[in-house]
């Protein structure tokens, strides 16, 4: 087996508009930088993954970036896996919620992360892996809660006194697989948490970043971090049984995931096995309003002429704030002006020996990641979301009837109802290939 590594920063300029929010904001400086990581393994076949500390990645983006690996290292591009971390404190990336996306700066990316993976195969050598799981305690909830009503409101205020209790699960494993080639050591990181700790106006990888300088401080290796399925999780316990409403969260957090991966590393057993990639593409539904809900979002639109202040958090949401629910009446409006009701999906499974990663481009529910693994028969698999594009919230069927920010529809997110048995279905015949 051969691997090799390779770092390069991504950061925009300051100035730059940041995404993570429902309104762009300029970015005031750089708190730590922003990096795409590249790894290349190549056995029974070369293969790639690509991690970039960005809010997602359009799939055009993916698409162009694959071109340029294919033709700079001969590896196929629909062999690489190409992901975001998610960092709501990075740039934006998309033309979606009302951003103004910086083309240049889409251009530079998709070259660099072609330039990084082939620097990364350059510097490929004779390679052995290690494999372990673990389970971090604490820091990741469950986002969306249950009422005594029967709703379930995604971040509702701290301390409420109708929550009855989190309305899903929350997937704590983490797993970490080593990478030794020379001297050198890079460490796979998939582990599932929105980086939205930080709030404000400064670049930054979120806890990302944080856990990418300890291991760069304690083990001299490189961190490939992979986004677990976080769809619906988060940092904040709004029943307070755990102090997260604290300053320095981006620190406790990756400090937090950096203990588990000095445990597991000593822990990690040697791993063998065929290196492969597969790929399928799926139809799945897009959504459209009802007209039911175009004449509603029209009467909040005019609501909202009446109203001040921004109101334009998911928090607001929750507490029925006119600012928010207006600016999801506008882009219900925009869904409906559109009027698609169909899209391809890519699903893509790297198998590196005895570990499964499924790439989907959607940020993918906890319960979703969880039937992913249990459907799969290699027990190491794991989702990696966001991976190949970005196509918005992929929850459960079941929370579509529930309700909550997640199943709102807008331009970004729009998957239908029925996309996590098409998804489920179709994953299970990918990993089945690996076998």
């Amino acid at each position: 087996m051969l691997a090799g590594w390779a770092v390069s920063e991504i950061t925009p300029p300051v100035g730059a508009e940041l995404a993570g929010y429902f309104q762009p904001r300029k970015s005031e400086g750089v708190l730590d930088p922003l990096m795409a990581t590249a790894l290349y393994v190549a056995g029974e076949e070369e293969v790639g993954i690509v991690s970039c500390d960005l809010i997602g990645l359009p799939e055009e983006v993916v698409r162009r970036a694959r071109g340029r690996i294919e033709a700079l290292t001969g590896v196929s591009g629909d062999k690489v896996m190409i992901s975001a971390t998610h960092t709501h404190t990075g740039p934006v990336v998309f033309p979606k919620l009302g951003y103004r996306v910086d083309e240049g700066y889409l251009s530079s990316l998709a070259d660099s992360v072609a330039r990084t993976f082939a620097k990364a195969k350059e510097n490929a050598g004779e390679a052995s892996l290690r494999l372990a799981r673990g389970k971090v305690e604490g820091i990741s909830f469950n986002r969306r809660y249950r009422l005594k009503d029967g709703t379930v409101v995604t971040n509702p205020p701290k301390d409420r006194p109708d929550i009855l209790g989190p309305a899903g699960p929350v997937d704590r494993d983490l797993t970490l697989l080593v990478v030794e080639a020379g001297e050198g050591t890079t460490m796979l990181v998939n582990f599932a948490l929105h980086p939205d700790t930080l709030d404000g106006n400064l670049i930054s990888a979120d806890y990302i970043g944080v856990l990418r300088d300890l291991i760069r401080a304690g083990f001299h290796a490189e961190l490939l971090f992979l986004q677990g399925a976080a769809g619906d999780v988060n940092h904040l316990d709004p029943e307070g049984k755990v102090a997260t409403y604290t300053p320095h969260n981006r620190l406790r957090i990756g400090r937090a995931i950096f203990r588990e991966v000095e445990r597991l590393s000593e822990e990690a057993g040697p791993t063998s096995g065929p290196v492969l990639s597969r790929s399928t593409r799926i139809e799945v539904g897009l959504r459209l309003p009802s007209p039911e809900e175009v004449e509603e979002a029209l009467s909040t639109l005019e609501e909202a002429e009446m109203a001040e202040g921004p109101g334009l958090t998911a928090e607001d949401l929750a507490k029925g704030d006119i600012g928010a629910r207006a600016f999801f009446a506008r882009e219900l409006l925009r869904v409906w002006e559109e009027g698609r009701t169909q899209a391809e999906m890519e699903l893509q499974a790297v198998r590196l020996a005895d570990l499964v990663l499924v790439g989907v481009p959607a940020e993918v529910f906890a319960e979703v990641g969880m039937k992913v693994r249990e459907a799969s028969p290699l027990p190491n698999t794991s989702v990696v979301e966001l991976a190949n594009g970005a196509m918005g919230y992929f929850p459960t069927e079941r929370a579509f009837s529930e309700g909550g920010y997640e199943t709102m529809l807008n331009s970004y997110s729009r998957l239908a109802p029925d996309t996590e048995g098409r998804v489920l279905r179709a994953v299970g015949e990918l990993t089945k290939e690996l076998v």
